[in-house]
């Protein structure tokens, strides 16, 4: 009993983890994402600019 309530608490533990984590990740991902366009278009800026 007392290791099936401890299994359930580890699983609960690490499901939160794997939110916070996913939470951390998807930010992460949206940050490059924003300095991937950002990049791309300061890029087409400079181009635009010399011609």
């Amino acid at each position: 009993m007392a290791l099936y309530y401890f299994s359930a608490s580890f699983i609960k533990l690490v499901l939160m983890y794997l939110k916070h984590f996913s939470f951390i990740f998807d930010s992460l991902l949206s940050v490059f994402i924003h300095l991937d366009i950002i990049i791309l278009y300061v890029g087409l800026d400079c181009d635009h600019s010399s011609h």
